[in-house]
């Protein structure tokens, strides 16, 4: 692996943030003839230790597959083809892959084992530079590109680069700086992951979503005979939730699924996730843009969060090969909105999935209990409008 540096200190593209979208990014672009420096505070050891479950859609994983990365992944992944549906009170709705005319509806993967996969592809390309255990602390735009400065366990460093790509899980202060600014909201919900040791739905191809006012409860399979549960409910159920000692959680949960406390065994304490919503719009500046949660955090109903950044990933880089192979000019301030401009119909589509649906039965008074109720049996019925809300929110076409 070179440096990706030229001797006037100059890098085709500069990324903050290895993580699965920031490293997704890098290997994408090394691969279409962009040298990239990605910079990543934490150090090379702490990689690894995430223990989160990841969806990915079918578009998202051809192209990782297409880029190299799946070529490390070892672990084979889970598929879903099926998605279980559910209001308590009312019949389940099934969406089938096959009757909706998709191949699949995604794959679950550790995410531990995705990032060691994208961690071996970089390592494979001679186009990047990776700086472990480094920032950037400044960025100026100046002609034709922008001027930043990086502290680095050798010390600090100057780079100049086209583009700044912000693909980290918050938005830095040096970010701040550029003059964006970023919408935050406390949402007042927690999500709770627990992982289980035994699968409990029977298909091992089916995840499951339960919507119930404000809570929303989806069960993944794994990729052996386990599952893991994202419960998110109201903040104060959550703390009384974890605070409970592990047989009453388990009692709990069990009635929530309707089954059995004894078909439930917790492997390891569930985690727990404050859910904040953040939007920085637009989430572009002069020579700087900002993708996944660094500019668009979406709520864990239907796991698409990941999936969209991926898209974002994948479409800059084919918007920078295609201005490479234009004038070669690219990462200015109208280049960066005109990119985002293209973007914002995907992000658009992804809220109404994750947002505007689970709203819908947060409502509970007895008029509009009905109308949804109504609703819901036309949805059951048509594969035509399952079959809208899936393409849309899976990114078949965004």
């Amino acid at each position: 692996m070179s440096d990706g540096l030229d001797s006037a200190g100059s890098t085709g593209l500069l990324i903050s943030g290895a993580g699965s979208v920031g490293s997704a990014l890098a290997v994408a672009a090394a691969r279409a003839g962009v040298p990239v420096t990605l910079v990543e505070q934490r150090g090379e050891t702490e990689f690894g230790r995430d223990e989160r479950l990841f969806v990915l859609s079918e578009p998202s994983w051809r192209w990782l597959s297409e880029i190299g990365v799946l070529a490390h992944l070892g672990t084979p992944a889970n598929p879903i083809r099926e998605i279980c549906v559910e209001e308590p009170g009312q019949p389940p709705v099934l969406l089938d892959a096959l009757d909706v005319d998709l191949p699949i509806l995604g794959y679950t993967v550790w995410s531990h084992r995705l990032g060691e996969a994208l961690h071996r592809a970089l390592r494979n390309e001679r186009a990047i530079r990776l700086l472990y255990g480094s920032r950037i602390r400044r960025s100026v735009p100046v002609r034709g590109g922008a001027h930043c400065w990086l502290d680095t366990p050798q010390g600090s460093l100057q780079l100049t680069t086209p583009l700044a790509v912000v693909a980290e899980g918050c938005l830095p202060d040096w970010a701040l700086e550029s003059g964006l600014r970023s919408r935050e909201e406390d949402t007042g919900r927690t999500a709770i992951v627990i992982p289980l040791a035994n699968r409990v739905r029977p298909r091992s191809a089916q995840a499951y979503e339960q919507l119930e006012g404000q809570s929303l409860l989806t069960i993944l399979p794994a990729a052996t005979d386990r599952s893991v549960v994202i419960w998110t409910r109201p903040r104060d159920q959550a703390a009384d939730f974890m605070e409970a000692a592990p047989e009453k959680r388990r009692w709990e949960l069990s009635r929530q699924l309707r089954c059995r406390p004894e078909d439930l065994t917790e492997e390891g304490k569930p985690a727990v996730f404050d859910l904040l919503s953040r939007r920085v719009d637009p989430p572009c500046a002069e020579r700087m843009l900002l993708i996944g949660n660094a500019a668009h955090t979406v709520v864990p109903f239907a796991a698409q969060g990941l999936n969209l950044a991926l898209r974002d990933a994948r479409h800059l880089v084919e918007a920078i090969v295609a201005a490479r192979a234009r004038d070669g000019t690219w990462g200015s301030g109208t280049w960066t909105a005109r990119f985002w401009a293209s973007r914002v119909r995907d992000h658009r589509h992804v809220d109404q999935l994750t947002l505007d649906l689970p709203r819908l039965f947060q409502r509970n008074d007895p008029l509009f209990r009905m109308i949804r109720w109504g609703g819901w049996r036309m949805f059951a019925r048509s594969h035509t409008l399952q079959r809208r809300i899936l393409v849309r929110g899976l990114g078949w076409n965004p």
